[in-house]
C-alpha cells in the first residue's frame, strides 16, 4: 500500500540516510516520529551499526507491527505510543538527538502544532544534529499544485505494484482482520483531523525552522507535492538562546538608538529597499541566504511583523539591516548586518534598540536570536550589548547576565 501511495518511496528513505550519514560523524541516537510499522526505522538501523532508535506513533497497531519488523535490532530500539499533540510525547522521547526523522506523517499536524513541535525539536536535537521531513508540501501558486497533484496520481499509477491495496483498501483489509470498524479505527488513531493534507510552502518550514533554532534549512529533495528538508542545528548554547540581561542591557540598547556623530538615519524596511537590502546580505561574510530570502517570502515577513524590521541609511545608501518578528509571545532578530566599512559606529546597536523598542511597544517583553558558536564576532557583539548565553554545554562557554 505504501509504495502504491507514495512514488519513490525507497528513493526518499535512501536520501535521508544518505544525509545523517554526511552531517553526523557517528550518529548514536536518532528519533522517528510517527514511525508507523517501522520502514524507515529499519534503513537507519541497517546503516547505523551503533545507533539507537526511538520511534513514537500514535497507532499501537502500527506499533507492534514495528516491532515484529525491528525485532532483531531489540536492543537498539524503543518504540514508544505517544501523541506528537501533546508535550508528553517529550519526557518519553528523551533528549541528546544527533538527528530526528519523519516520513509522511507530519502533514497529519495543524500548522500551529507543527510549529510547536519544531520549537520542541529544537531543545531535544543536539547542536549540529539534523532534522529530516519526507512529507507534502504544497506550492504556494495554486496552478503549479494543481499540476503536481495531477502529475502524482499519473505517477502512482505507473509506478506502483499492481497488487499493492490502494489507501481504502488497505484501511479497510486492515479493520477486517482486526474485526473492527474502520471509521472508529480512524477516530482512535487521530481523533479529530486538525492537518493540512496538502502539506505547507517550503517558506513556511524555513521560517518556523529558523524560529526554532536551526540554521539553513534546506529542501534536499523534490518530485511535485512531495519533498524532503530540513535543517541543523545551531551550534549554540544547548538549553536556548540569546536574551536580555535585566534592566542594564534594555538602557544599554535603549541609548544606542542614537548613534552620535554620524549621518546615519534608522528607518522601518519597506518591501521597495530588498533589492539593497539583498545585496548588503550577500556581502556578509557567514550569511548563508535560502529562498527563505526571496522577494516574495521577505515581502510577507514584513506584513506579518509590521514596522518590526529595519534599515540603516547613510544618505540614501542602506549600510544595516535587521529583520525582526514576534509569534506573539517573544521577539526574534534574523539578519543584523552592517556594511564592513560601516562597522564599530554604532549602526549594529540602533538597529538592536529599535527592534527592542518595537517589540515593547506591542507587549513583548522577551527576545531571542540564535548565533552559531563559532561566529566569534557575533558573540562578542551580542556579549557587548548585555545579552548572555544560556549553560555551558558541548564545549561552548556560556555567560549569565
Amino acid at each position: 500500500m505504501q509504495d502504491r501511495c507514495l512514488a519513490a518511496r525507497h528513493e526518499r528513505f535512501n536520501i535521508i540516510v544518505g544525509i545523517i550519514a554526511a552531517t553526523q560523524r557517528c550518529p548514536r541516537k536518532v528519533l522517528d516520529l510517527g514511525c508507523g510499522t517501522g520502514s524507515l526505522s529499519l534503513r537507519i538501523l541497517e546503516a547505523f551499526p551503533r545507533c539507537r532508535l526511538i520511534g513514537i506513533d500514535l497507532d499501537e497497531t502500527l506499533l507492534m507491527l514495528a516491532a515484529r519488523r525491528l525485532s532483531r535490532f531489540r536492543r537498539r530500539v524503543k518504540l514508544v505510543r505517544a501523541d506528537l499533540r501533546r508535550e508528553t510525547w517529550l519526557r518519553a522521547a528523551g533528549n541528546g538527538f544527533d538527528g530526528v526523522v519523519s516520513a509522511t506523517a507530519l502533514h497529519w499536524l495543524s500548522a500551529g502544532q507543527l510549529a510547536g513541535l519544531y520549537r520542541q525539536l529544537g531543545s531535544i536535537i543536539k547542536p549540529g544534529g539534523v532534522f529530516l521531513n519526507a512529507d507534502h508540501v504544497a506550492s504556494e501558486c495554486q496552478v503549479i499544485q494543481r499540476a503536481w497533484l495531477k502529475h502524482r496520481e499519473v505517477a502512482r499509477r505507473d509506478q506502483a505494484p499492481r497488487q499493492a491495496d490502494t489507501w481504502s483498501e488497505f484501511w479497510r483489509a486492515y479493520a477486517a482482520a482486526l474485526n473492527r470498524d474502520p471509521g472508529e479505527m480512524g477516530s482512535n488513531v487521530v481523533g479529530k483531523w486538525e492537518g493540512v493534507e496538502r502539506g505547507m510552502p517550503l517558506a513556511w518550514h524555513f521560517d518556523r525552522l529558523r524560529e526554532s533554532g536551526f540554521t539553513d534549512p534546506e529542501c534536499f529533495w523534490r518530485r511535485d507535492c512531495d519533498a524532503i528538508y530540513g535543517a541543523i542545528r545551531t551550534r549554540t548554547i544547548a538549553k536556548g538562546p540569546f536574551r536580555p540581561a535585566g534592566k542594564r542591557a534594555w538602557f544599554l540598547t535603549e541609548r544606542a538608538r542614537k548613534i552620535k556623530g554620524a549621518d546615519i538615519r534608522v528607518a522601518r524596511m519597506r518591501v521597495r529597499d530588498y533589492d539593497e537590502v539583498y545585496d548588503l546580505w550577500k556581502s556578509i561574510e557567514g550569511l548563508g541566504l535560502s529562498e527563505s530570502d526571496s522577494r516574495a517570502n521577505i515581502a510577507r515577513y514584513l506584513a506579518r511583523n509590521r514596522g518590526m524590521s529595519f534599515v540603516a541609511r547613510e544618505g540614501k545608501k542602506i549600510v544595516g539591516t535587521v529583520l525582526c518578528g514576534t509569534d506573539g509571545r517573544r521577539g526574534y532578530l534574523y539578519r543584523l548586518g552592517v556594511l564592513a566599512s560601516h562597522r564599530r559606529r554604532g549602526i549594529g546597536k540602533a538597529l538592536v534598540a529599535h527592534c527592542l523598542a518595537a517589540l515593547r511597544e506591542r507587549g513583548i517583553p522577551r527576545c531571542n536570536l540564535f548565533v552559531i558558536a563559532a561566529n566569534t564576532n557575533a558573540v562578542a557583539f551580542w556579549k557587548e550589548l548585555g545579552w548572555r548565553f544560556w549553560d555551558e554545554e558541548f564545549g561552548v562557554k556560556g555567560m549569565f547576565g
